[in-house]
């Protein structure tokens, strides 16, 4: 997880990385949804302008390199 933030004469906003457990698609759309309607509905996260970057976590990344 990482987060890089920046405020250039405005609000802030920023990049905010996960990496996060990937075992197919259609899991993942169904937990970037659950994500994203948690963020709307958190004050801090939903004040802040932030991009988020999702990607596999080094275990999966590597679990898929194997196959």
């Amino acid at each position: 997880m990482g987060l890089i933030g920046m405020r250039p004469g405005g609000e802030m906003r920023g990049l905010l990385r996960l990496d996060v457990p990937f075992e197919d698609l259609d899991v993942h759309r169904d937990r970037e949804a659950r994500f994203m309607a948690a963020v709307a509905t958190d004050p801090v996260l939903s004040s802040v302008s932030l991009l988020y970057v999702i990607g596999p976590s080094d275990a999966a990344a590597t679990r898929g390199a194997a196959l």
